[in-house]
């Protein structure tokens, strides 16, 4: 994330001031990394196992999901197929939103 961060930076002259995560602990290693790198974001934790906290992230997977299963599903592929595309398909469905 600290490389996407600095891309950031660099592409568009965009500073990361907040950046906020679930309380799970896994971002701790980032945090002191950004902490190191004199970066300057805050870091902001919702409580653990709460998605009500993230309502508009957990809707836009929740979509997500939704079209890369009708994408899959009107393909009419088999499981394996299916599997195997998975990945492709999510990528797709997140460009299209992304339009």
């Amino acid at each position: 994330i600290i490389s996407l961060i600095k891309h950031l930076k660099q592409l568009i002259n965009h500073d990361v001031r907040f950046l906020q995560c679930d309380n799970a602990g896994d971002n701790l290693v980032t945090e002191k990394l950004c902490l190191q790198e004199g970066l300057g974001i805050k870091y902001e934790y919702t409580t653990s196992n709460r998605p009500q906290q993230n309502g508009k992230v957990e809707r836009q997977f929740a979509t997500l999901y939704g079209r890369v299963c009708s994408m899959l599903n009107a393909a009419h592929l088999n499981k394996e197929f299916r599997n195997g595309l998975w990945a492709e398909c999510a990528k797709m469905a997140a460009n299209l939103d992304n339009l």
